[in-house]
């Protein structure tokens, strides 16, 4: 499957308010057919020190491209190559959520908003959990809570057809459970773009990453 930032004019709380108030209007924009993947790697041992190079995921294979004139097909490649591992049981496993594009489109991601979900009737704890966003509005209880859900935005908006959007790292003593994308809180997980007024891309169910 082949999935894939840029200046923005808007300012965050601008942009937030666009996703948080106006998230059930949604057009055919340039961040259209993208997906909120979920990957977990069990090679990565989740430590306090680590947390700053969580957000550095695919910065080499899924580079900037502000002119939308590179080849793509490296990224596509390190997105198509990514195996989800997540059999540490009660040990934290690191969860990326990562934004992915089609190989030929062109995102320009100023905001994204998103839930998760897992069965109800078991706990996921959380000991860990950031953004790779330059700002951050979520919900009471977010990211414990069944229903919450998160609103980030960037400053410039991201030009590249891959790249981690948040982190997780979580762990179920009731054994492997399943994870995956949800809606956010009061409107459907989506990508905005840096137009204004902002177009905002629904993320189709199907595009909802799982682990």
């Amino acid at each position: 499957m082949r999935r894939e930032l840029i200046p923005s004019f808007v300012s965050i709380p601008f942009a937030l308010g666009l996703l948080v108030s106006l998230s059930s209007i949604a057009r055919s924009g340039v961040n259209a057919n993208g997906y909120l993947l979920l990957h977990t790697d069990d090679t990565v041992v989740y430590s306090e020190d680590d947390e700053a190079t969580y957000c550095d995921m695919l910065s080499l294979e899924c580079p900037f491209d502000p002119e939308c004139d590179d080849d793509h097909s490296g990224c596509a490649m390190a997105l198509d190559d990514l195996e989800p591992t997540s059999g540490r049981g009660p040990d934290p496993a690191v969860i990326w959520v990562i934004a992915a594009f089609p190989e030929s489109s062109c995102p320009r991601v100023s905001a994204v908003q998103f839930g998760l979900s897992w069965p109800y009737e078991v706990e996921l704890g959380f000991v860990g959990y950031g953004n790779c966003a330059d700002f951050e509005i979520a919900t009471d209880g977010w990211p414990t809570d069944l229903g919450s859900g998160t609103a980030i935005t960037y400053g410039n908006a991201v030009r590249r057809t891959g790249f981690p959007v948040y982190w997780f790292a979580a762990y179920s003593y009731y054994g492997p459970i399943e994870v995956s994308i949800a809606n956010f809180t009061t409107g459907p997980a989506a990508f905005a773009d840096d137009s204004v007024p902002s177009i905002l891309d629904n993320i189709p169910r199907e595009h909802w990453g799982v682990v």
